[in-house]
């Protein structure tokens, strides 16, 4: 057990990603990727960041055994509409964890996905056997699946362990998604300073390092850089994160507000959201306003915190209570674990 981390922690409630059309994003995730639908809400005309916005449209799905995601169709004056690289500062992507990855390969490939150079091997010694394979959505953003073995050289370095989703996909029948998919790996991020990062992660997020590796001279998805150091870590009892600090000549170093294409964030179930944000407060993060009630009837009475980390990459905290109205219109339900943070 570690004193470290946010105070009241659960687990990780979900991935939020802006992207350029909601209805697509949707689709996409709900066909290629398995997703159920559990809420849409908006337009609303404002942002819990403080952003100004003309308008934004939400949706949250259930994505697999182990996590939801938020999608977030932002309408604003000041925004990026480029989707970043995979090597710009703040750049996100989701992986997948599967079991036959040429057949998961393919069943992305007839819903319009990207595939891109694969299967690779994982670099570096700790993950050796591990294959890869990035694709983008029809959107243009980053991807990636993955398969390793049941055990790798990391674990004679370490007692941390990956998080590895032992449950089905669903509890459901889905015909849909990603072929022999199991659940979601790990959310990648790329930072400016690694060992900035890991520091953050570990003390105020309460985040446990399995593995660093690196520096690299290539990537996986064929950008040029001139190096990668990359650090896996355990993100609580339902995620792992990867945390990736390129050195690249075309890389764009402004990190992206929340309302610009492909801005991803991390958001944290807690008990009692005043004290998680004391917490993070401690640690260095800069909250924002909060904490706020959530728009939308679908989900009444969940109260939300965004942060901001010493790097500037915006996270959330959030509190919800045991049932929400969307619960009345759909079976699709929110992944909510009964581990603790550390089990």
């Amino acid at each position: 057990m570690s004193n470290q981390g946010i105070v009241s922690a659960r687990h990780v409630d979900h991935v939020g990603m802006t992207v350029p059309n909601l209805d697509e994003a949707i689709r996409f995730f709900e066909d290629a990727l398995g997703a159920l639908l559990l809420w849409r809400v908006g337009p609303f005309h404002e942002t819990a960041t403080g952003v100004p916005i003309n308008s934004v449209q939400i949706a949250m799905l259930r994505l697999g055994p182990s996590l939801n995601i938020e999608l977030l169709e932002f309408d604003a004056d000041k925004q990026q509409r480029r989707m970043p690289s995979n090597i710009d500062m703040g750049a996100g992507h989701i992986a997948f964890f599967v079991d036959d990855i040429l057949a998961s390969a393919e069943s992305l490939r007839k819903h319009g996905a990207e595939l891109l150079q694969g299967p690779l091997e994982g670099a570096g010694e700790e993950k050796k056997g591990e294959k890869i394979w990035y694709f983008k959505t029809p959107w243009g953003a980053f991807m990636e699946i993955l398969w390793r073995p049941d055990h790798l050289p990391y674990e004679q370095k370490t007692e941390n362990r990956l998080f590895n989703q032992k449950d089905p996909w669903s509890n459901r029948s889905v015909t849909q998604g990603i072929q022999s998919a199991k659940h979601v790996d790990h959310v990648g991020i790329v930072v400016p300073d690694l060992d900035a990062a890991v520091e953050f992660f570990e003390d105020a997020l309460g985040a446990q390092l399995l593995w660093r590796v690196g520096p690299f001279h290539k990537t996986p998805t064929g950008f040029p850089i001139k190096s990668v150091v990359l650090a896996m870590l355990r993100l609580g009892p339902n995620l792992n994160v990867e945390l990736q600090a390129f050195e690249a000549e075309q890389q764009e170093k402004r990190l992206p507000s929340n309302v610009d294409f492909g801005a991803t964030h991390i958001a944290f179930f807690v008990e009692d959201i005043q004290a998680a944000a004391a917490s993070l407060a401690g640690y260095g993060a800069e909250l924002l306003h909060g904490p706020i009630g959530t728009a939308g009837d679908a989900k009444e009475g969940e109260q939300i915190w965004y942060f901001k980390t010493p790097w500037g990459g915006l996270m959330e905290i959030l509190w919800r209570p045991d049932h929400l109205p969307y619960e009345e219109t759909t079976e699709n339900r929110l992944f909510q674990p009964t581990d603790s943070w550390f089990d």
